[in-house]
């Protein structure tokens, strides 16, 4: 099952009694069962976290196992390095002022002029590492195994991803 949409909203994380923590993936609306070489067709999810070959789902297609995992990828540099860091970058890349409200309401656009901006900004050989520039000061340890873990998931070209039965040779 892919489920289309990860992003921070759609995650509860709930502290039990004895310390543990449970996360919780939720929000199912958009997911649904691929098997074989069926490919999903409808553009969904939000940017930057829908990867650029589902905002031009028009182009054929897209597998949405691996677009899941682009979404995991974005969602793990939210976490260790601030909310909206991602967006932030791609308008620096692409000239815009990441402060400007319509500059960034453009961006949430879904649109081929997004994902070209998508990808230009991830085909740059340091635009992972200058995501991490900025992390919060608790994710600083984990970035030897976070920022290629990051890079691996973060291919633009969805065949280059990693895959789930891959994550484990990512974690320390």
């Amino acid at each position: 099952m892919c489920h289309r949409d990860i992003k921070p909203e759609n995650f509860t994380i709930e502290q039990r009694a004895d310390d543990s923590v449970e996360v919780k993936l939720g929000c199912f609306e958009l997911s649904m069962v691929q098997s074989g070489t069926v490919k999903c067709k409808s553009s969904c999810g939000t940017i930057p976290f829908a990867p650029p070959e589902v905002v031009l789902a028009g182009s054929g297609g897209y597998d949405g196992m691996a677009a899941d995992m682009w979404s995991l990828g974005i969602l793990l540099v939210e976490i260790s390095c601030g909310l909206r860091r991602v967006e932030d970058r791609i308008l620096e890349v692409s000239g815009k002022d990441p402060t400007n409200r319509s500059d960034k309401e453009c961006l949430l656009r879904p649109s081929a002029k997004t994902a070209k901006r998508m990808i230009v900004a991830f085909m740059q050989a340091d635009f992972i590492e200058r995501l991490f520039e900025r992390a919060v000061p608790e994710a600083e340890e984990l970035q030897p195994w976070l920022l290629p873990l990051v890079a691996n998931l973060a291919q633009v070209y969805a065949s280059k991803r990693l895959t789930a039965d891959g994550l484990e040779d990512f974690l320390p």
